[in-house]
């Protein structure tokens, strides 16, 4: 009787990580023009961010 939204929370995942990712290169960025920032942080800071956004939308849509 009613649409089955299941396929919709990935989409949500997708857009939450990229955001994150997204804001995290920006910050990764701003910090390498104030200091020399390696090349690991690059990679750990963006990815790192993207899977704590994700967590935390699971926790808060209760899952």
């Amino acid at each position: 009787m009613f649409p089955d939204f299941s396929g919709f929370i990935y989409l949500a995942y997708a857009g939450v990580f990229g955001f994150a990712v997204t804001v995290g290169l920006l910050l990764t960025g701003l910090a390498a023009l104030a200091a020399s920032v390696p090349a690991i942080v690059w990679v750990t800071v963006p990815i790192g961010l993207g899977v704590v956004s994700c967590v935390a939308l699971r926790i808060w849509m209760g899952e």
